[in-house]
């Protein structure tokens, strides 16, 4: 006989046990049950005086006792959120795939669906998963015919029609979802605002262990079924329920997943709603997620005289009679002498084309549990890695599109670069012929060394004159309308205009000086820069002129004394042009004339003048060397006077003229010289804006996303094969 102790605050002593026992006591109220006393007591005590109280209740009421170590375990079967391994309760040999699917969640939600993801993994966590097929009605009358589908396919016709077939048969009254599953009629469920319950004593799914949603199909719009056929796919295996939202009284939807889905039409209103979904329907199930793993089936009901008639070659249409079905089965109930016409209807119908999608997976027919993996649930966990694939590949292409949509096209590219070509060869054409006109001048023919004497200041103004009015002037003018041509055609829609021209880039790195903020700014436009604008100075105690005689105070600009900012100011609110930024073209070459002007016109004036002094002092010299000759002498050596101030007067003239047109001919190849560089370079700047700038790329953020989200998927796909491998063995 066993005795059965009841539960104190504390574990039991074996003493008191022992002195328990021995007394033979009794209680005097009934003892509560191990279940009733979990529920009242907390979930962390509650498990260990369980273990507690089935090890006393063995004890002999007159047996002796032997006390043996009492132990309290707190056990729990929970899993973090963050966990690694999956939970306890997961059978081993899903357990790497259950624990591939998480991580999939966590790493590619933004492209898994998170339902149908849940779906899987509940289906994981158990040795006989329960599937959930979807009877989808289509069109108004579609949850009517959806419910008497239901009802034909799980009534018993050796029994009497029971009280939730005449449910079935009464259209909704709330206009909720109805949610069918195997248990006692007069077993109550509880209250899901998502869903009636309804439990009925079916074998078909006590059977199958199966379970079925029916509601109507909520479609897309048609436009948007044939721009995106999957979009079908997520509505009929992931169809939306309503519910109401308490804060604000309005409807929301839930997306509530299953496994398999059959869409149902009755009717001609039925065929020509289901018209309106072949093709996309089609489209969308003939791969690996629809009809070839068996996810979705379209159960048309027609009228059918004969079993014979003709169906859908590809397997996803099935027609069937509903009504014919019920008359069939009210026939064999109200006489079994009906069989014959019973079976001769059954057949017609139908039917069993359905119940085969429903219950297509094999089961042990001793434990009722599935043979390895359940063929829907590797259908489902399929269906759901290429439905994520999909998505990540749509990512991919919206990304791409977005940046061709942003980026300027090849055309327009090519026609600018034939431009920039064209432009390239007319300026070095350019600078041949205006250099050599500029050479040939006249003003320019007067620094040759026979009139260096008289036009050595002149050296200057000459030189400039040949950079000022002839280097580059065409070149230049042209370029800017080059550049107006490469701002309209938009490449510099998201840089800021044609300011992205950087107008220190043709100068030498030699030449590159740093300015404050650490960006290269080249000297001559450090030097030549425009004073800035700056408000109007105010004046202190000491005045105006006084910020002249301290350090402390920087001095005023020509700007600041001229007062000219607000003539600045008006210029550029009513025309929009600032007149001392500069111009909205390339500067390089401007630039670089500007560094001739202020390096090589000047060094070439100071060499002209140190020729002209060393020829006049050589000249001086040997001239007062004959005269000295001549007066030491007293007069009989003036040959030979006269023949060293000659010899003198012509070696200095003669090296006068080797020096002065060398470095005439170095300043000119100079200035040819930088005019080449200047251009190459030129073209160099505006060739990478035309072959870089607004040119599109994909975010490395978004590649390094997809790719971590495909790792995930190939890992589950490598789970799943193991699973397949482990069930074959």
């Amino acid at each position: 006989m066993l005795l059965r102790v009841p539960l104190a605050r504390r574990p039991l002593s074996p003493k008191t046990c022992a002195r328990i026992v021995s007394s033979g006591y009794t209680p005097s109220t009934p003892w509560p049950s191990a279940s009733s006393i979990i529920r009242a007591q907390p979930a962390s005590v509650a498990c260990a005086r369980l273990v507690h109280s089935q090890r006393l209740a063995h004890i002999s009421k007159t047996g002796s006792y032997t006390p043996e170590r009492v132990q309290i375990r707190h056990a729990t079967n929970l899993a973090s959120r963050t966990a690694i391994n999956p939970p306890s309760n997961v059978p081993a040999e899903n357990q790497q795939l259950y624990a591939s699917l998480d991580r999939l969640k966590d790493i590619a939600s933004d492209y898994v669906n998170q339902s149908r993801l849940q779906l899987a993994l509940r289906g994981l966590e158990t040795s006989r998963p329960t599937v959930r097929i979807g009877l989808l009605g289509l069109g108004q009358d579609g949850d009517v015919a959806a419910r008497k589908l239901a009802r034909v396919l799980l009534a018993d016709a050796l029994g009497d029609e029971g009280q939730w077939e005449k449910m079935l048969k009464q259209p909704s009254q709330d206009g909720k979802p109805l949610l069918l599953r195997y248990g006692a009629e007069d077993d109550i469920p509880p209250m899901n605002p998502l869903v009636n319950e309804l439990n009925i004593p079916s074998r078909v799914l006590e059977k199958n262990n199966l379970e079925i949603l029916i509601t109507t199909l909520n479609t897309p719009s048609g436009s948007n079924i044939t721009a995106d056929p999957s979009g079908l796919a997520e509505a009929i295996l992931v169809p939306p329920l309503q519910t109401p939202v308490a804060s604000s009284g309005r409807t929301g939807f839930v997306r509530y997943p299953v496994h398999k889905a059959i869409v149902v039409g009755e009717g001609i209103q039925g065929c020509m709603d289901f018209g309106r979904l072949s093709s996309a329907l089609e489209a969308t199930t003939l791969g690996d997620t629809g009809a070839q793993e068996g996810l979705i089936q379209v159960a048309l009901s027609v009228p059918r005289d004969s079993p014979r008639t003709q169906t859908n070659d590809t397997g996803l249409i099935s027609p069937v009679d509903i009504d014919q079905a019920g008359v069939a089965l009210d026939l064999f109930r109200e006489d079994v002498a009906n069989s014959a016409i019973f079976n001769t209807k059954w057949q017609a119908s139908n039917i069993q084309s359905i119940l085969k999608f429903m219950a297509s997976d094999p089961m042990d027919p001793i434990t009722g549990d599935s043979i390895g993996l359940r063929p829907t649930l590797k259908s489902h966990i399929r269906s759901t890695l290429d439905s994520a694939t999909d998505a990540i590949a749509l990512s991919e292409r919206v990304a791409s599109a977005a940046v061709v949509s942003n980026s300027i096209p090849e055309q327009k590219r090519q026609e600018i670069s034939q431009a920039i070509s064209a432009w390239a060869q007319h300026a070095h054409t350019d600078l041949q012929v205006s250099l050599a006109n500029a050479l040939a001048s006249r003003s320019w023919r007067r620094t040759t060394w026979s009139r260096l004497l008289w036009r050595v200041d002149d050296v200057g103004v000459a030189a400039e004159e040949v950079l000022r009015s002839h280097w580059l002037l065409d070149a230049e003018s042209t370029l800017a309308f080059l550049a107006g041509r490469i701002e309209q055609a938009g490449f510099f829609r998201s840089g800021g205009g044609i300011a992205n021209f950087n107008p220190d880039y043709a100068m030498h790195a030699s030449d590159r000086a740093v300015s404050k903020s650490g960006a290269p700014i080249s000297k001559e436009r450090a030097f030549l820069a425009p004073a800035q604008a700056s408000s109007t100075p105010s004046t202190s105690s000491k005045g105006l002129l006084g910020k002249f005689f301290t350090d402390k105070v920087p001095q005023p600009s020509p700007a600041d004394l001229l007062q000219t900012s607000s003539q600045v100011a008006k210029v550029e609110q009513e025309g929009g042009i600032n007149i001392f930024h500069t111009r909205p073209w390339p500067l390089a070459i401007h630039f670089t004339r500007q560094k001739l002007l202020h390096t090589l016109v000047p060094s070439l004036q100071a060499r002209a003048q140190s020729l002209l002094a060393q020829s006049l002092t050589t000249i001086s010299a040997t001239s007062a060397l004959g005269i000295w000759l001549y007066i030491a002498t007293g007069g009989s050596m003036i040959a030979e006077a006269g023949a060293i101030a000659a010899l003198g007067l012509v070696w200095t003239l003669r090296r006068l003229q080797k020096k002065w047109e060398g470095e005439r001919e170095s300043w000119e190849a100079e200035v040819r010289e930088h005019g080449r560089v200047v251009l190459s370079e030129v073209e160099e700047v505006l060739r990478s804006v035309v072959r870089t700038n607004e040119r599109g790329t994909l975010r490395n953020a978004d590649m390094e996303d997809w790719q971590r989200a495909r790792e995930a998927l190939e890992k589950v796909e490598e789970a799943l094969q193991e699973v397949k491998a482990g069930n074959k063995e």
